[in-house]
């Protein structure tokens, strides 16, 4: 009997994990700080919050919140993600916003960071760029709920960023693999592996040009199906079959031996 309860939450586990995903860090109303000329923020929902940006002279930018909600280092490879409405209908042309992840040393030191700008171009079009990936240029023809995830690590005392945008599980597009000490400003500090203790300093919508501000959502919303019955799903589902039938006649065929 023991043995048909292990097996049962062993399947219940197998199908949860393949049909449920989530991000390593969320981020929901209050996590983003709007005060003091970062722009401000507007609690839509429990999993959406709508972003605008303060114009700044100083700064000739329209800036916008910062979370500092993750403390994920460096030495660990951090993996940050933020999934953003683009919405075709709520952009007049070149609207724009940029996010930025940001890095800290152990005093709390500016270290460096990447940037991915987002702006509609077109009717119909809205591209992204990152001026430390010159060769990165992504078109999002399609209005949606997307993920803007950065993944920074260091392979051979060298640190490396890739920015990707995702689609729920479908990879839209990416910067690959760049040299991050690369990426040099006045305030950067290179190499980042000779800084002790780097960690996330912030998630930044640094510029919000965009009178309706940004959607931004805590989780992905259930994503509808269209067809429950496509090759894809088909596939997904005999491969799991298969498994829960092997380890219901591996666990029968034992328990003739009990």
């Amino acid at each position: 009997m023991k043995k048909m309860i292990y097996l049962l939450v062993f399947c219940v586990a197998l199908f949860s994990f393949a049909f449920k995903t989530s991000a390593l860090t969320t981020y929901n109303y209050n996590d983003w700080y709007a005060q003091d000329g970062y722009g401000s923020k507007e609690k839509i929902s429990d999993n959406i919050t709508n972003l605008k940006g303060k114009y700044d002279e100083d700064m000739g930018m329209s800036v916008g919140p910062y979370s500092k909600k993750s403390s994920t280092k460096l030495k660990d490879g951090i993996t940050e993600e933020v999934n953003v409405e683009i919405n075709f209908d709520n952009m007049d042309n070149d609207d724009l916003f940029e996010i930025t992840l940001g890095l800290k040393n152990s005093d709390n030191q500016y270290v460096s960071e990447a940037v991915v700008t987002t702006q509609k171009t077109k009717k119909d079009e809205v591209r992204l760029s990152a001026t430390w990936a010159p060769k990165f240029s992504l078109l999002v023809k399609e209005s949606g709920i997307y993920t803007y995830r950065w993944k920074m690590f260091i392979k051979d005392d060298v640190t490396y960023v890739n920015f990707t945008l995702l689609n729920y599980d479908t990879v839209v597009g990416t910067t690959g693999d760049i040299n991050l000490d690369e990426i040099k400003t006045n305030d950067t500090k290179t190499p980042i592996v000779k800084q002790k203790d780097v960690s996330v300093k912030y998630l930044w919508f640094c510029n919000i040009k965009a009178n309706k501000g940004v959607n931004v959502y805590t989780v992905l919303p259930e994503r509808a199906v269209v067809n429950p019955n496509t090759k894809d799903n088909v596939s997904l589902y005999f491969c799991l079959a298969t498994i829960s039938l092997v380890l219901i006649m591996f666990l029968f065929k034992n328990k003739q031996y009990d």
